[in-house]
């Protein structure tokens, strides 16, 4: 069950995200052909704004769902409407505090783009605010999918209403060329994905409208603002750490050197994006999970996930230290490439992040962010301070650099550190130093394979693209090859092996009877 739900929630994220890649490339060249550049630059900056406010939500949609998983499993009802009338209070309650903040800005609007000659603009922000601020007073019911495992309902109603929403606004901008219809279409969307999915839960949970007044005890209540409070923190330092590189670099090295590194910002983003459907469609079932297995069967699950992750990242880290350089400069040309050495920097920064997912699911689907609380705050600190330091000599590394010091030194052993000790428990400190172990060795694999890519390149330059997908290939044979020697005999591959194979004949079962 818990396969499937995650398989389909994936199946529904790639396919509806392929399309819709596809559709907003279209729409933003048509979008620049038919309005001003201005136009670009104002649902920029109102998305950026609406999306700090939206901080203000500060983590209750993860902690609601994380309540929900275990009344999930044991079919408690009455506990069940208890928690979604809480949860309802909540998310009104941040609706209105952000709508409030946000007509708050409204008088300052002109300061944010002087000199802009666009008309209404106050009347624009107000619809990007509308829009942003109806979601909070129906989207809190697609918890109650997350926790039963059917995300991908969700993921599938939103991606398919985000389609429609694209096309129309293409039809929008090329026959009316009306930038207000453009705006009320995306709020008219919004709307409609949330009503479906409105009506999907109390289709699906008709108990729901049976009682709307009870609440979960006060304990809970002290719990579940104890979780907030944490979450607050690691969702601030998260923004203070993923958004601050750029502003050093353009305070101390100046614009030109943002612009170099964002072309490799903007191929690692698109990768990150791809992989968090990956590993947030697992995130129900782990709560699932959670709520209703043993602490060795939670470990179990975990171990094969993490190394499922570790090898998918392993790849992905190997062909960018590969293809990157060559990729850059055959694409935007040799002036916008980096170095070696602060590619592999990159390159390790994203491998340190990826490595890191599937435990942090984990986290949240125990609830154990409580723990590790103030993390974020040394997080914070260390990559701050380092990356000031080291920008003034060694520029886009030396930013980087920061990064990863601040990563090895909190993350990389505090949040394992967590889930072993309150989420694992039994045995958590022999098992915690067999993670470590197994990461060893698959650096040690990864390391070996850039060793004998790095002979190859010497002999074999790329020169075109057809070079580029020759190295590509080599690189995937390579690591395939490697981590099939090294890892076959681990309990995880064989596991994993097992499922693929289960979840192929279950696939070809019911395409055989279609």
């Amino acid at each position: 069950m818990r396969t499937s739900s995650s398989l389909r929630t994936l199946m529904a994220s790639f396919l509806g995200q392929f399309v819709n890649i596809i559709l907003l490339f279209i729409s933003r060249k048509l979008f620049v052909q038919h309005f001003a550049q201005e136009y670009l630059g104002v649902n920029g900056l109102f998305s950026n704004i609406l999306t700090v406010l939206s901080l203000a939500e500060l983590g209750i949609g993860t902690a609601m769902i994380h309540g929900l998983y275990r009344p999930a499993a044991n079919s408690d009802e009455e506990e069940i409407c208890r928690l979604m009338n809480l949860y309802r209070m909540l998310y009104g309650v941040v609706g209105s505090a952000v709508f409030v903040f946000g007509l708050a800005l409204m008088p300052v609007l002109p300061y944010f783009v002087q000199g802009s000659g666009i008309p209404g603009l106050r009347l624009i922000y107000g619809m990007y605010l509308f829009d942003t601020v109806a979601g909070y007073f129906l989207s809190y019911k697609q918890a109650m999918l997350a926790a039963h495992q059917e995300a991908w309902r969700t993921t599938a109603v939103t991606q398919m209403v985000r389609s429609i929403q694209i096309i129309l606004q293409m039809a929008v901008i090329v026959c009316l060329e009306n930038f207000y219809i453009y705006i009320a279409v995306q709020m008219c969307s919004q709307l409609v994905a949330n009503f479906i999915l409105s009506g999907i839960v109390n289709h699906r949970y008709p108990y729901l409208r049976g009682n709307k007044r009870g609440y979960p005890s006060r304990e809970y209540c002290r719990e579940l603002f104890q979780q907030i409070g944490a979450l607050a923190l690691h969702r601030l330092g998260g923004v203070l750490v993923s958004h601050t590189d750029n502003l050093i670099l353009s305070t101390f090295r100046g614009l030109a050197v943002v612009g170099i590194y964002s072309n490799y910002q903007m191929v690692l983003n698109s990768i990150r994006l791809m992989m968090s459907y990956i590993y947030n469609s697992f995130s129900p079932a782990i709560g699932n999970l959670a709520a209703s297995e043993e602490s060795d069967r939670v470990y179990e699950i975990h171990s094969a996930l993490d190394f499922l992750m570790s090898l998918l990242y392993g790849w992905l880290a190997l062909c960018l230290a590969a293809l990157f350089n060559p990729f850059i400069r055959l694409y935007f040309g040799s002036d916008y490439v980096l170095s070696l050495p602060v590619v592999l920097l990159i390159v390790l920064d994203f491998y340190l992040h990826g490595m890191r997912q599937m435990t942090l699911r984990f986290r949240d689907g125990m609830g154990l962010y409580w723990y590790d609380r103030y993390k974020p705050m040394a997080e914070i600190l260390l990559n701050l301070t380092a990356s000031v330091v080291l920008v003034r000599r060694f520029g886009i590394a030396g930013v980087v650099a920061g990064t990863v010091v601040s990563t090895l030194l909190t993350n990389f052993w505090v949040e394992p550190l967590v889930f072993f000790r309150y989420g694992v428990r039994d045995g958590w400190k022999r098992k915690f130093v067999w993670y470590y172990i197994r990461r060893g060795a698959q650096a040690l694999v990864l390391i070996t394979d850039g060793i004998i890519l790095w002979m190859l390149h010497m002999k074999m330059p790329v020169h075109n693209f057809t070079d580029w997908l020759v190295w590509g290939g080599l690189c995937t044979a390579l690591y395939g090859l490697t981590i099939s020697v090294a890892f076959r005999r681990r309990k995880e591959w064989r596991y994993l092996c097992a499922k693929g194979v289960e979840q192929w004949k279950i696939l070809k079962k019911k395409f055989g009877k279609i």
